[in-house]
């Protein structure tokens, strides 16, 4: 049996790291006015920096839903590993 790590992509771990280690990163929606994306897989980073210097206003951002981190459990629970889960505290939001 293997530990598995969930996170979510406020933790920036850089997909190679998360790959090599098999960590599993659900997105954080980011949003520019009616432009919404999923972190790191709609949006990476240089391209979140170019909107941040255009845009009009300001990203907001969100926690994924429980949906989404429901399904990665699964997918793991499926394999028969156990699941640590780290994730930004409310009170840091």
């Amino acid at each position: 049996m293997t530990i598995r790590i969930v996170t979510d992509s406020a933790s920036d771990i850089p997909s190679e790291v998360a790959q090599k280690l098999r960590i599993s990163i659900v997105p954080l929606t980011v949003s520019f006015g009616k432009e919404v994306y999923r972190d790191g897989i709609d949006l990476n980073a240089e391209e979140f920096y170019s909107k941040l210097v255009q845009s009009k206003t300001h990203p907001v951002t969100s926690q994924p839903s429980i949906g989404n981190f429901i399904d990665v459990y699964k997918a793991i629970a499926q394999e028969g590993d156990e699941i640590i889960s780290i994730h930004l505290s409310s009170k840091l939001s």
